[in-house]
């Protein structure tokens, strides 16, 4: 889109905005609102969307129009039938009428075929002397309706109508095809309109259909000898025709009476009594074609590009469009009237008209905070201005002052009572200011008000008197607010928190909360305090809450948007005449009013339904001084069509799912401290008319700090360290003594003679099979499992110390296995000393998956590690220490006997008995759980079985893998130890399958 175009309801699409080329010959616009260009020089289509430009290939070398359905299929036309794209290319459905029609019809080389893509594969076709309907399935075209059924003549145009139907133009008149379109056939009811013959016009052409269920169009006049605006607003014709202009197309403006039309080279907007030519924001010498959008928007395709006008929200309503004046107040009567106190007059205004009254010649119109219009019970209205009081009567447009009975000055008019009387301050005509008395006045006279709270000095002049919904009474004036409450008055000053200079207007909001504006701020008043709400206005002047729920505030630099914690501003950008606005009024139809210090202006939320985007996200991460680390993110939004500029935008985030921060128009966000890893944040794009993006922008970061400044890290390592240090002296130690042991059970068998050498040797085996199962448990074979995987995870972290879920995960792997260590040598010291550990119940399935997960990445290059449980296994009786450690034995076990890549199994299911070939017999139990590790190795020869659970005896003495030998020694100790039994079966060449055989726990564990 360009850049520097002037932010107005007036926008030009050209080639430097991403067109083929700026000449643009035929244009549409599709219900999803995509905008169609036909260009006339290039071979190229240009589809505009609202936020960007894309471009398909012409369909051919007229300039004819190129349609799309609500079913997103594209269509446009050729001499000899209908033109579909699909999949990148134009795809043709030859029809002899068209053909036949384009050749007899010389006017067909420059206006086409009439005809409405539908459903589907549905394509209306309007012939002059027929309706047809093209389905493209069956490629065949049938007859709705002939002409000679109807009683327009010739068939000329048709259009889609606003409510899913047709209308079909001919000759004499319009017809009214209900809808939807898919319910269309020959028996459908058609309603017709026909031209009245006072008229003179015939063959209507062009139709664009509006809003309101009208449609215009252009005829040829009969008296004229041109063509025409022709208009049916559903019950009556009208016509409009431009001296000398020949209209090419017609379409209904936004205000009443409005027309839009364009000739070749104009365009022009008609009034009910004036035909205005319009240049404002753009330049063009030719239009080829406009279309229309619900709302108002439309579109013009001519010689320098693209043109697209869109109404603004806030807009002078066309009776009030040449009021260049100051307007303190405005007033509301019945539905279709309003009354405006402005610098030049007492201003009437009507749907369709206006009248000023001057004011007389002793009025002074100086309308101060709060003066202006109220209405009075017998119709008259009151004016309050400079300290005085007036009564207008509309009947006669005669003006009256009024006077006090006693003398007194009417000083201000502060409320009106739901009676209609006015609450008018009356002082003594030289009084002092503080000095004054409430009375009620009813348009004749003045009486005592005697409800009223007594008199209170709050300044040099007051400005409202309220009521609130619990009953107390709020008066504000120059110094300050004060509230009558508990029979007695409470004057706010700085002590209570109110900040600003005067009380000006006063509003309450529904949870009892209180307003005030003063004269740069506006303040909350909770029940005890005051809080400033907003600073920075330059004099509030109005406070009104809207029947949406949103508040809007009145001030001499703007009008301003409060909703849901969110400030909005609305300025000359967005349609207002003039930043300062003086007054609000909503009117009992929900219209909103504001009155401006260059005329009134009405608000028009319609006007703008679509919402901006996010299309820009980045981020930065940098240090500060101090060395923390700040994240600053931007974030740029583009609205449809650019509708508010891209300056005007505002914007809320979140990060991490927390909660949307207020809209402000920054368009960034700055984080800091936040922790080290991955980030979200969401942005949503708002613009001036309250349109929010509903799908949040999204951005994914990822803070990093060094190594050295994540203490989690720094600490988990170091207590890895000194664990794996203490049990390496500790295992260094064990061993130490044990061989001192060892060495003086040898001495002790040299010393026997020859005769005992038999029993010697027995006991010195029993010995050994005792004090060096404590060293299979404590060193041998366990701790070098688990050091490796320990040193393994180190090595892991070292190289990828920046990756933070990678680090914790070994960390975590760390210290389950440093966890392991320390319960094995607890089980291996109480199994030397001759202790039993408690037996509580286990769950199989989770005992295999926490082995595995200290298996970790082992052997994910090598081996495949293959689960084969069967659900819901009953729970069992052991230590659950031990269960992995004998788990984890079998797995590296079977490991080298594969020697190479492999495949693991570890199977597990229920049995009601134990097998009859157990090398360890289980304990009884109901029933047992049979584990098993499988593998396909290298298998164990039948006459070393037996010696397969003896200490210090390996099948791996002469392979590069050798063993230790105590590995199986100590599942059998470990599965003795609890019960549990054993079973062997392997072949030589086949592989080996150990099965624990697990007894079932009696009972739940508790």
């Amino acid at each position: 889109m360009a850049q520097g175009q002037p932010t107005s309801n007036w926008r030009v699409y050209r080639a430097m905005d991403g067109l083929r080329e700026s000449l643009t010959t035929a244009i549409t616009v599709s219900p999803r609102g995509n905008v169609w260009l036909k260009h006339g020089e290039v071979e190229a289509v240009s589809l505009l969307d609202g936020y960007s430009v894309r471009h398909i290939p012409a369909p051919g070398e007229r300039n004819y129009r190129i349609i799309e359905n609500r079913a997103r299929r594209v269509w446009s036309i050729y001499d000899q039938g209908l033109l579909e794209y699909a999949d990148g290319q134009w795809l043709r459905h030859p029809i002899d009428e068209v053909r036949r029609e384009h050749a007899v019809n010389p006017l067909r080389a420059v206006r086409h075929t009439p005809f409405l893509p539908a459903d589907q594969d549905r394509v209306f076709l309007l012939f002059p002397e027929r309706l047809t309907e093209y389905q493209t399935a069956r490629g065949v075209l049938l007859t709705l309706r002939n002409a000679e059924e109807a009683s327009l003549g010739r068939f000329t145009d048709l259009a889609a109508a606003s409510d899913g139907g047709l209308w079909v133009l001919g000759a004499k008149g319009v017809a009214r095809v209900p809808g939807p379109v898919r319910q269309l056939g020959p028996q459908t009811v058609w309603s017709e309109h026909l031209l009245p013959p006072t008229l003179a016009v015939t063959n209507l052409q062009r139709p664009i259909p509006d809003d309101e269920g009208g449609l215009t169009a252009v005829g040829e006049s009969l008296t004229f000898e041109r063509r025409v605006l022709v208009h049916w607003d559903g019950r009556q014709w009208l016509t409009r025709a431009v001296p000398g202009e020949n209209l090419r197309f017609a379409w209904r403006g936004t205000e009443a009476g409005e027309f839009w039309a364009v000739t070749l080279g104009s365009l022009l907007r008609i009034g009910q009594e004036q035909v205005e030519a319009v240049r404002e924001g753009f330049t063009a010498s030719q239009f080829f074609d406009a279309a229309v959008q619900p709302g108002g928007a439309f579109w013009l395709a001519t010689r320098e590009g693209v043109v697209r006008y869109a109404p603004p929200c806030w807009r002078r309503p066309m009776p009030l469009a040449d009021l260049d004046s100051v307007v303190y107040s405005a007033l509301e009567e019945g539905t279709n009237r309003l009354w405006l106190a402005t610098a030049r007059g007492l201003v009437s205004a009507r749907r369709d008209q206006a009248e000023v009254f001057p004011w007389p010649t002793r009025f002074e119109p100086v309308f101060r905070a709060r003066d202006g219009l109220f209405r009075l019970g017998d119709g008259r209205l009151a004016i309050g201005a400079a300290e005085g009081l007036w009564t207008f009567r509309p009947e006669g447009a005669s003006f009256a002052a009024v006077h006090h009975a006693e003398g007194l000055r009417a000083q201000k008019v502060l409320r009106q009572l739901p009676g209609g009387d006015l609450v008018v301050q009356c002082a003594e005509p030289e009084g002092g200011s503080g000095v004054y008395r409430l009375d009620r006045f009813d348009g004749d006279s003045f009486r005592p008000w005697t409800e009223a709270p007594p008199p209170l000095e709050v300044g040099q002049e007051l400005f409202f008197l309220a009521q609130a919904r619990n009953g107390d009474w709020w008066l504000g004036g120059s110094g300050g607010p004060a509230y009558w409450h508990e029979d007695k008055w409470h004057r706010f000053t700085v002590a209570d928190g109110y900040t600003d200079d005067g009380a000006f207007c006063w509003l309450e909001l529904e949870d009892g909360r209180v307003w005030c504006g003063g004269l740069s701020r506006i303040l909350e008043f909770d029940g005890k305090r005051w809080s400033v709400v907003r600073a920075g206005f330059d004099r509030v002047s109005a406070l009104v809450r809207t029947a949406d729920g949103n508040v809007w505030v009145a001030s001499g630099d703007g009008l301003f948007r409060f909703h849901k914690e969110s400030w909005v501003a609305v300025g000359q950008a967005e349609g207002l005449p003039s930043d300062a606005v003086h007054c609000l009024l909503e009117d009992p139809s929900g219209r909103l009013w504001a009155g401006t210090s260059r005329g009134l202006c009405q608000y028009f939320p319609r006007a703008d339904i679509d919402p901006p985007k996010t299309v820009s996200l980045s981020w930065d991460q940098t240090t500060d001084p101090n060395g923390e680390i700040v994240i600053e993110t931007l974030f740029q939004g583009r609205d449809k069509w650019r509708y508010t500029p891209d300056s005007r935008l505002v914007y809320s985030h979140r990060l991490d799912e927390g909660s949307w921060s207020p809209f402000d128009g920054g368009g960034k966000a700055t984080f800091r401290d936040l922790p080290a890893g991955k980030h979200r944040l969401q942005v949503r794009t708002m613009d001036r008319n309250w349109n929010v993006e509903p799908v949040p922008g999204l951005l994914e970061f990822r803070v990093v700090v060094p190594w050295y400044r994540e203490p989690r890290v720094m600490a988990v390592s170091l207590a890895g360290s000194l664990a794996a240090l203490s049990f390496a002296v500790l295992a260094v130690n064990r061993h130490l003594r044990l061989r001192r042991s060892y060495a003086e059970v040898e001495r002790k068998v040299q010393e026997r003679t020859r005769d005992l050498e038999r029993a010697t040797q027995a006991l010195a085996h029993s010995q050994k099979m005792t004090a060096l199962g404590t060293l299979a448990a404590g060193i041998a074979h366990d701790f070098n499992n688990m050091l490796s995987i320990i040193r393994g995870s180190a090595q892991i972290i070292e190289t990828h110390w920046d990756d933070r879920e990678k680090v914790l995960a070994r960390v975590a792997r760390i210290k389950t296995m440093v966890d392991q260590a320390g319960s094995i040598v607890k089980a291996m010291l109480g199994f030397g000393l001759g202790g039993r550990r408690e037996m509580v119940p286990c769950q199989v399935a989770l005992v295999v998956e926490e082995t595995l997960r200290l298996l970790g990445d082992r052997f994910q290059r090598d081996l495949v590690i293959r689960r084969r449980l069967s659900e819901s296994l009953p729970p069992v009786r052991g230590i659950k220490e031990h269960l992995q450690q004998m788990l984890l034995n079998l797995v590296l076990n079977a490991a080298d006997a594969l020697a190479g890549p492999g495949e693991i199994e570890i199977r597990a299911e229920a049995v009601e008995a134990a097998p009859a070939t157990a090398v360890l017999p289980p304990a009884a139990a109901p029933g047992y759980v049979l584990l098993a590790v499988r593998d396909a190795g290298c298998g164990v020869a039948p006459e070393l079985l037996p010696r397969l659970f003896e200490p210090f005896f390996t099948t791996k003495s002469l392979s590069s893998r050798r063993g230790t030998g105590l590995g199986l020694y100590m599942v059998y100790q470990f599965a003795k130890e609890m019960g549990h039994g054993l079973v062997v079966e392997s072949t030589v060449g086949q592989g080996s399958t150990f099965t624990i055989v697990l007894p079932v726990a009696g009972s739940p564990a508790g």
